[in-house]
This record gives structure tokens, sequence and C-alpha cells, in this order.
């Protein structure tokens, strides 16, 4: 059974280190794993990529070496089920706004005693052959890292109350969600839309918790791409016909509101 290579890092006092892609290529996994990084980070919540390529994506990294993080479409039971029983052990679900939610999707993402997750796929029965079941389920439960994101105003308004859920140790942003939720739709820099997650951060310290981006750093490989087609372009005296690229790039770098 494979172990969560980020919580390990963490453990360890160091920072894990992976790609972040949006397409299910195999070898960017392989690529990641050979040069020594530590995971790889899927964007499902916009972009095409279902179960099925998830799965198969897990089975590659897992042969690897390496662990394999997604931000899936919604909070429902059935999506955080089905992504878990394909190997994914770093869930990022979107959009928590109350304490409720919190506690459901700890109930989701893990098996008891703490939570309550369906068992169990195939891949957990594999993982189980000629080991005792519940050794299985702590294993699972140890090496599965669940980060809601809070993303709106909503959320911050119930900060207080969702940081005394169990379960939930590190959290994600999500700036233009937050702006929006503020009346400021296109305008994730706005003072007080980072004004609001900076207070929001703080309560996250206050409570013992962490931003994932504090214990992750990935390379965002859409941003490579535009970043160095912008560059080639420029070389040869032509710009992008892509309208807005700066921006773009700067939005497809941060898979949070991090630092900015």
């Amino acid at each position: 059974m494979k172990t969560n290579k980020i919580l390990e890092r963490v453990k360890n006092g160091e920072k894990a280190l992976g790609l972040n892609v949006r397409a299910g290529e195999e070898e960017f996994i392989e690529l990641a794993a050979l040069m020594g990084l530590d995971y790889i980070y899927i964007e499902g919540q916009h972009s095409a990529i279902h179960p099925a390529t998830a799965e198969h994506l897990c089975r590659v990294a897992e042969g690897f070496g390496i662990t394999t993080g997604m931000r899936i479409p919604d909070q429902q039971e059935s999506t955080i089920l089905s992504y878990l029983d394909r190997g994914i052990k770093l869930i990022v679900v979107p959009n928590l706004k109350t304490k409720e939610e919190a506690e459901a999707m700890v109930k989701y993402t893990y098996y008891g005693p703490k939570g309550a997750r369906s068992a169990t796929g195939i891949r957990m029965i594999f993982n189980a052959v000629e080991t005792d079941r519940k050794f299985v389920y702590n294993f699972a439960n140890e090496n599965t890292l669940l980060v809601p994101q809070l993303e709106s105003i909503t959320a911050f308004e119930n900060l207080d109350q969702i940081l005394t859920v169990d379960g939930i140790d590190f959290f994600m942003g999500g700036p233009e969600d937050i702006a929006q939720s503020m009346g400021l739709p296109g305008e994730p820099n706005h003072p007080e839309a980072k004004k609001a997650f900076a207070e929001a951060v703080d309560k996250v310290h206050a409570a013992g918790k962490r931003m994932l981006f504090e214990v992750v750093e990935e390379i965002n490989i859409l941003s490579l791409v535009i970043e160095a087609s912008d560059k080639l372009l420029e070389k040869h005296g032509r710009k992008s016909k892509l309208p807005g690229t700066s921006t773009l790039y700067d939005t497809q770098k941060h898979t949070s509101l991090e630092k900015s």
C-alpha cells in the first residue's frame, strides 16, 4: 500500500513538490516521478477529467511511486467517494461555506471511526488482499488529505464554527470566487478581497491549522506553456492572439489565493 508523500513531507517539516496539470498526460506523471517530485495535482473542477481517467492516472502514479491529488467538481457524497475510490489521496473540495458542510466532507472522506466513507471500492479490496481490513481502513485514513476551499464571504463569516470541525487540518482559498461573493466580480486583487482572505488565514493559523500553499509548491504546466509561448512570440516580433494572456497566466499560476 502506498503512503501519501505530501503528508510524509509535511511530517518531516518539508514542502511537498509537484506538477499541476489539466489533462490526463501519463508522461507528466512519469517525468515528475523520475525527477524526484512528490505528487501530481489534477484540476478536476474546471476540466473534463472524469473518474475513469482519474483512476488510470492514479494507477500510473502509484506505479511510479508518487501521490495523486485532485480538485474534484463538487462536494456531493457520490463525487467524493467516486474519486477517493479511484485512488486520489489529496482531495480538494470546492466552496466550503458552513460547519455542516465541513462535517459532511469529513464523513464522506474518511472511514470509521473518523467518518463513514462507504466501504469499499475494488482498488481498496485489491489493497486488502491478505491484509486485515481494519488495518487497511486505518491506513487509508492516515494517508488521505482532505482540503476544502474557503472561497466566499459566507465561508469567512462562518469560519469560527468551521474551524471547530475535526478532520480538516488544511484549507485552500479561491481568489476569483472570493471577490465575486463580495460583489467584486473580476477583481481578485481588490484590497477588500485580499484583506478578507488575509483575516481568514489568520483565523486558520490561530486554530492550529494551515493553508495548503504553505506546505506544497508546484509547477503549473498550463502557466509554463502560456509564459513560454508569449516569450517565443515576442522574440520574433509577434504578440499573442489570446486576449488577456497575462491575466490568464496569473490566474492559472495559482490554485488558491496564496500570497497575492
